[in-house]
């Protein structure tokens, strides 16, 4: 009896391992015309599997796609990334492997994928996706020393290469060592648009709502809204690093905990040396909370900050926007100032809860076609509104 047990829980475990892994190829011809047809989870292990011919490809979310049973994968620890970025500490394995980012085209349209589960704590990196595109030129925006308003426009009518948009990827619950983010770890010369991204994300450092990184990509109409778990520090609502990135009509709430002051580096990314790890981008080893993003440059077009700091005190280093320096430029921002227990300041954006939830605030904002706004409730983005708990 007891063999014959054992026999079927050995079955069972295979035929798990082997459903987990499963990959069936979606039906479509990857064109603009006849794009994959995403519908189960097998896909998007189809399209992990599958990276490396991504470019050029067209692949559209045709129902929602329950993703609970990611729990019980690799042994708990859950769904692989699509288009796994390379490691910033790497193993003497890695030199033979290869990091193809996904380089299509993923339509959302309006569908969800819910309940998404990674959990790799030693690990770097915990995303729906790796790296998005890859690094391109923009031409003489290459040299660029100042960000302007002609330099903006140009992102809003340049054609990408590749670009995610009307998705919405809720209650998912990402955990890695380093650095969780709500839809992927890089973006680069990619276009961004209408996707909600919510659910819970925890590491030792570098939680961000959307990317990680985001180089010379346009974000637009974007709402993340996360219980960020971050055990040291580097939070931000949209993105950690931003270089020549442009971000306008996006919202972003949650809450987060108190961030502990760092007392160590042992947690870097970076190239390891002497025991160290050493961040190749400044804001990553900065204990800081921000709304948008917290290094470099981009420039901030009429976003709303509703992120709640738990406790009564404000974080050591709070940078709600950045002020123009000539490499940022933010216009037409907002964040709740009483929520991230800093002071009330009109030129920088931050207001009190009353100012927040007044229509008059937002004069300058599309309310015909992008915002919807109402005097005693904070403004919500139309293309988004199925997705918002309230």
């Amino acid at each position: 009896m007891k063999a014959h047990l054992t026999a079927l829980l050995v079955a069972l475990s295979a035929l798990t391992a082997l459903s987990e892994n499963k990959a069936v190829a979606p039906i479509g011809g990857g064109s603009a015309e006849t794009p994959y047809q995403i519908s189960k989870l097998e896909h998007l292990v189809w399209m992990r599997e599958n990276v490396a011919s991504s470019e050029g490809k067209y692949y559209k979310l045709t129902a929602d796609i329950d993703a609970s049973e990611t729990r019980d994968w690799d042994n708990g620890r859950g769904f692989s990334p699509i288009g796994a970025p390379e490691p910033l500490i790497k193993k003497p394995s890695d030199s033979k492997r290869e990091f193809p980012p996904f380089l299509g085209f993923f339509d959302g349209s309006g569908h969800c994928i819910s309940n998404l589960y990674i959990n790799r704590p030693k690990e770097e990196y915990a995303s729906l996706f790796g790296n998005i595109g890859r690094p391109g030129k923009m031409g003489k925006w290459d040299s660029w020393e100042a960000m302007s308003d002609e330099v903006a426009d140009k992102f809003r009518k340049r054609k990408f290469t590749c670009g995610v948009k009307d998705l919405a990827v809720v209650n998912s619950d990402f955990t890695a060592e380093l650095h969780a983010a709500g839809l992927a770890f890089q973006i680069n010369t990619c276009r961004v648009e209408g996707c909600y991204l919510s659910g819970r994300l925890s590491a030792v450092r570098s939680l961000v709502g959307l990317a990680v990184v985001t180089e010379k990509s346009y974000v637009s109409e974007c709402e993340t809204s996360f219980e960020y778990d971050n055990r040291h520090s580097g939070l931000s609502g949209i993105t950690a690093y931003s270089k020549l990135s442009v971000f306008e009509d996006c919202s972003i709430s949650g809450k987060c905990r108190q961030l502990q002051r760092e007392t160590h580096d042992s947690f870097y990314a970076g190239t390891e040396g002497k025991g160290k790890r050493f961040t190749p981008y400044s804001g990553y080893g900065s204990g800081v909370i921000s709304v948008v993003f917290y290094a470099n440059d981009g420039a901030i077009y009429r976003c709303l900050g509703d992120l709640k700091l738990a406790g009564n005190r404000p974080s050591y280093l709070m940078l709600p926007f950045h002020e123009n320096d000539g490499n940022v430029m933010t216009k037409d921002s907002f964040c709740n100032a009483e929520k991230l227990h800093t002071s009330r300041n009109p030129k920088q954006g931050l207001l009190n809860s009353r100012e927040m939830l007044q229509k008059d605030t937002y004069k300058s904002w599309d309310q015909e076609k992008i915002w919807e706004i109402k005097d005693g409730e904070l403004p919500r983005l139309r293309r988004l509104k199925r997705w918002r708990k309230n």
